[in-house]
């Protein structure tokens, strides 16, 4: 069992919208923590000389390993700090790496810095989906879960404008100021709205790997799903080009629409999960990234029209399984073991994310850019039919 200081208000500190807006601090700050500076790449490869093209590759790439990282270990993080503590020492951790963006560092600092951000980030998306499993049960959980996804997906967005803004008008360093401002808004959210309850493991073989054997299915699923998920940002950018999409601004702004179908879809996933079950959930996801897919993968050139609706079902896509495995592993786990069991789930979706580009570029020395898409498409039909079939055998046993 977990030991948990125990309440009658759970992790609420002050009332339950201030607890709603502490839990929805990690997914945000995960959303702004790879795309602030993003626009500014550009500028930040001139500022930094020759080199400076693979320094800003690596800003994004270095954070996005300090999240995978840091995701491994959350858990225990989250054990040590509680949750309050947790939350406010990553935050401020999250606001100071962050910000030291903004000064003249030398290339190395800058990396170990959005290494941090990745880092803290990781814990506070432990924290708090920790948090949702800990304080709702079922279809609230799902709802909260959904929230917290389109909550990430609007921090996306809105860091990329923001900091394209700020870029323009100070410099590339100027977007680093978007991490101490969430951090201070967020840091007097968490401290307001939640309360110290500290999850400890049982000792003993119930948390070793027999425990979590349980849910590698899970694990597995997180980084196929994550591979596909990342068709609709990597591989999709390059099909648009190759269909002839020349104009950087049109290519940003269908591949916007995929986290603007994602917010939107996210919102839905408590309703949808509630009304279909999660399985059911899982291959109605499914089934829009197939159509995706197979919309790249069979057009031989690429149109407007096309492209649009292949991004709004990545979106849909997107919106609704990033949830819903939150949700399922919420389910599946025991509370001894469920804030590590978090963090490795994160940790396997960011590993997916990481694999998409090896595997498309290996399979890209065979295979066209639209034949890669029809595979991915064939891959995804077999898991929406498993999800399917695993749907329909629920209902028939009852459960």
């Amino acid at each position: 069992m977990v030991n948990v200081s125990q309440s009658e208000r759970g992790l609420a500190r002050s009332s339950e919208t201030s607890l709603f807006a502490a839990l929805m601090i990690g997914m945000t700050a995960q959303g702004m923590a790879i795309t602030a500076p993003i626009a500014g790449l550009p500028q930040m490869a001139k500022a930094f000389g020759p080199r400076g093209d693979l320094i800003a590759a690596l800003t994004i790439g270095v954070a996005a390993a300090g999240l995978m990282i840091g995701s491994l270990i959350s858990g225990w993080v989250l054990e040590r700090l509680g949750t309050r503590g947790c939350m406010l020492w990553m935050l401020a951790v999250y606001g100071f790496a962050g910000f030291a963006g903004f000064f003249p560092l030398d290339p190395l600092a800058l990396l170990i810095s959005r290494f941090v951000v990745g880092f803290a980030t990781a814990c506070l998306v432990t924290a708090c989906v920790w948090g949702i499993a800990y304080q709702y049960d079922d279809l609230r959980r799902a709802t909260i879960l959904g929230w917290a996804s389109s909550f990430s997906n609007v921090s996306a967005i809105t860091g990329t404008l923001i900091g394209g803004l700020l870029s323009d008008a100070g410099g590339w360093r100027s977007a680093f100021l978007l991490y101490p401002l969430l951090a201070v808004a967020a840091f007097c959210v968490a401290a307001v709205g939640i309360r110290q309850l500290t999850p400890v493991a049982d000792e003993g073989p119930a948390v070793g790997f027999r425990a979590y054997r349980v849910l590698l299915p899970a694990y597995a699923a997180a980084i196929i799903l994550f591979v596909l998920l990342f068709m609709g940002s990597v591989q999709l950018s390059f099909a648009l080009s190759e269909a002839g999409f020349s104009n950087s601004l049109m290519r940003s702004i269908i591949l916007s629409l995929v986290t603007v179908w994602g917010a939107i879809a996210a919102l839905s996933y408590g309703r949808v999960a509630g009304r279909f079950g999660r399985e059911r959930t899982s291959a109605i996801a499914l089934a829009s990234v197939t159509c995706a897919l197979l919309v790249v993968g069979l057009h031989e050139v690429l149109s407007a029209p096309a492209a649009i609706a292949a991004a709004s079902a990545f979106g849909i896509f997107a919106g609704l399984i990033v949830p819903g495995m939150y949700d399922d592993l919420s389910e599946r786990s025991t509370p001894s073991m469920r804030s590590r069991a978090i963090g490795l789930l994160t940790a396997a979706a960011f590993l997916g994310g990481f694999l998409n580009g090896p595997i498309f570029k290996l399979l890209g020395e065979f295979l066209a850019l639209r034949t890669q898409f029809l595979c991915a498409a064939a891959v995804a039909l077999a898991l929406a039919i498993h999800a399917a079939w695993m749907s329909r055998r629920s209902a028939a046993s009852g459960r």
